[in-house]
């Protein structure tokens, strides 16, 4: 069969989100796998910016998965009232080649499968329409997009053969707020490659200038607390220890009256591993001002973290609920106080549960679940 997987994440980008690791998997057990990035517009071609570079390096194969983009001569945009749906639609269906043009230059025929995670990106039933259509819901996208996407999202759900989430809250979501059929909804979850994790790495160049304790955070800066990190730099301080920063979107200079606050930039996915080996403390400690987005949010790095057996502090996730993770939970800066006196007080080994609970959830589990779905539909 073969699977068109689509997300705005870039191929070649540091981040490894689930839509790639997918695509991987599913290309190992012999799929057939297209995996479409965000098409650029008019404006992004002329300017060269945006996702210009990710469109200029080209459709190809990387092993085995065929990449690819359009020029759209309409631009994507999920916020304009009654006009948003339109604009979406021309996006998909007039683009320089034609985006069926695009996708069937792999070879590998119409897809039999359309698994998106973009709001709007129905219209591909458009371009392809004996395909099943999955979409699959990784956030409460309404909370950080405003609510026209909406009505866009409601569609999505109606036009959908079926409908993949990462956790129990977002299925719950959608039961509630969209009254679309359990039925019609499968849980994947999130998971982690264990063998990643399952050998012995040499200790990063950049964590030698600390002797004491060190905490991290892996993923999108923009979604940190600065004030709680302020709290935990300053515990660690008092132990040599340091908090190590790895992610896209800032240039560190918030950081930058710390001493023991090492903002390292992206790595690549298979780097990660080596530096949360040589971590103690695994940070998921979000900003809190707008919770309505961490509603449904279920982040790939808990299981990373549980992966390396770190100790996990984390601000409140409602999925958390529902998978009973070995998280530290804290609600405010007092909490935190408390909590890295304690965490401090003791010797840091590994954490078994933490461990245990990464075993549970691999990527391969996952996998096998959609692709019953898949097999089914």
């Amino acid at each position: 069969m073969h699977i068109l997987f689509h997300r705005p994440t870039p191929w070649t980008s540091t981040i490894n989100c689930s839509t790639k690791i997918y695509s991987r998997l599913f290309s190992q057990l012999g799929y057939k796998v297209s995996y479409l990035q965000s098409n650029i517009n008019l404006i992004h071609y002329f300017f060269k910016y945006g996702y210009f570079k990710v469109w200029n390096q080209g459709n190809r194969f990387e092993n085995n998965i065929w990449v690819c983009s359009c020029l759209s001569l309409f631009p994507y945009l999920d916020n304009i009232p009654i006009f948003s749906k339109y604009f979406i639609k021309l996006s998909y269906l007039i683009t320089i080649p034609p985006l069926r043009k695009v996708i069937l230059n792999s070879g590998y025929g119409e897809p039999d499968f359309i698994w998106t995670t973009i709001p709007g990106s129905i219209y591909l039933k458009k371009v392809f329409p004996k395909s099943k259509l999955i979409f699959h819901c990784i956030d409460n996208y309404s909370a950080y997009r405003g609510s026209t996407i909406k009505s866009i999202e409601s569609d999505d759900y109606d036009f959908s053969d079926h409908i993949f989430v990462i956790g129990e809250s977002l299925s719950n979501f959608l039961t509630n707020e969209y009254k679309i059929d359990p039925n019609k909804i499968t849980n994947l979850g999130q998971g982690v490659n264990i063998k990643a994790y399952s050998k012995k790495y040499k200790k990063p160049e950049e964590l030698n200038s600390f002797k004491g304790p060190i905490a991290i955070w892996v993923g999108v800066l923009s979604k940190i607390d600065f004030d709680l990190f302020k709290i935990v730099s300053k515990h660690l301080a008092e132990k040599n220890g340091a908090i190590i920063i790895i992610g896209p979107n800032t240039t560190g200079m918030e950081f930058s009256g710390f001493n023991n606050i090492k903002y390292l930039g992206p790595k690549s996915s298979s780097d990660v591993p080596r530096f949360l080996q040589y971590s103690d403390i695994g940070l998921m400690l979000y900003n809190r001002k707008n919770k309505e987005i961490y509603k449904g949010q279920h982040p790939l790095k808990l299981y990373e973290y549980c992966a390396a057996g770190l100790e996990i502090i984390s601000t409140p996730h409602s999925e958390f609920e529902y998978i009973k993770p070995p998280v530290n939970v804290i609600q405010n800066e007092s909490d935190l106080e408390k909590l890295m006196k304690k965490i401090l007080s003791s010797k840091l080994n590994k954490n078994i549960d933490a461990l245990k609970f990464a075993e549970e959830n691999s990527w391969s589990k996952c996998r096998d679940k959609a692709s019953l779905v898949l097999k089914n539909l």
